[in-house]
Parts: C-alpha cells; sequence; structure tokens
C-alpha cells in the first residue's frame, strides 16, 4: 500500500499545528489526522480518534503494523516539513520586503531633512546678507 496524497492545513496557535488527510494508492482516504508537538517539542501524528463513554478515547482509523506506521508517519511528518519551510520562506520574505521599504523610508526622510536644511540655511545667509537697492 503506497501513500499517494497527504494534504495537511497549517495551524496557528497551541495543541495541533497541522490538520488533514492521506489517501492510499489513490482509492482511499483518512480524513481528521492531526500534526501535535510532544512535551519535548517533537512532531507526531495523530489519528483520527473518539470518545468513548468512559472518557478514554480510542482511534478509529490507524496502521496495524510498525513499518506500515512508519512509512505512513514518515510521509506525513514530511508534507508537514515542507508546508512548515514553505511558510517559513514566506514569512522570511515578507520580513525582507518589510526591512526595505523602512531603509527605503529612512533614506528618503534623511534626504528631505537634508534638504529642508539647506533651505533653512539659504533662507538664514539670505536674511544676514546686506540688502542692495538699486539705482535709478
Amino acid at each position: 500500500m503506497e501513500v499517494t496524497n497527504v494534504h495537511l492545513t497549517m495551524l496557528d496557535g497551541t495543541g495541533a499545528r497541522a490538520i488533514g488527510n492521506f489517501s492510499l494508492d489513490n482509492e482511499f482516504v483518512v480524513r481528521g489526522i492531526r500534526i501535535m508537538e510532544g512535551p519535548h517539542g517533537k512532531e507526531f501524528v495523530s489519528f483520527p480518534s473518539r470518545k468513548k463513554k468512559d472518557g478514554e478515547y480510542e482511534e478509529v482509523a490507524f496502521p496495524v503494523t510498525k513499518e506500515f506506521y512508519q512509512k505512513l508517519t514518515e510521509a506525513i511528518l514530511k508534507e508537514y516539513q515542507d508546508l512548515k519551510a514553505k511558510e517559513e520562506q514566506t514569512e522570511g520574505q515578507d520580513l525582507g520586503q518589510t526591512e526595505t521599504a523602512e531603509a527605503e523610508k529612512s533614506q528618503t526622510e534623511a534626504q528631505d531633512q537634508e534638504t529642508q536644511e539647506a533651505a533653512q540655511e539659504e533662507q538664514e545667509s539670505q536674511k544676514s546678507a546686506p540688502k542692495r537697492r538699486h539705482a535709478r
């Protein structure tokens, strides 16, 4: 059985980092998987579950063998890492654009300040210069 598609949506905040679904052999889809962060910061896949009457949760869809569990979780976590890297890259580009805009704004403000100072100096020099009268 091959994992043929993984679709994840990133989440903000605490708890689940992403939610999504995966398909097997383009014939069977499982919805409701979550990427969670463990207590030591390591991400893991949480399979769809339901709450029983006694308050405990039980998974409703899950891999049976250790080998398929590894294969499936590796495919899902790879998609998560790719999506996370793409999101971080996009944020970095946005930050770079913001920094460039701020630098351009600072440069423009500095040029405006220099222009104003030059204009003030010109006005002051004209005030202090002796006035000349034209003879008729």
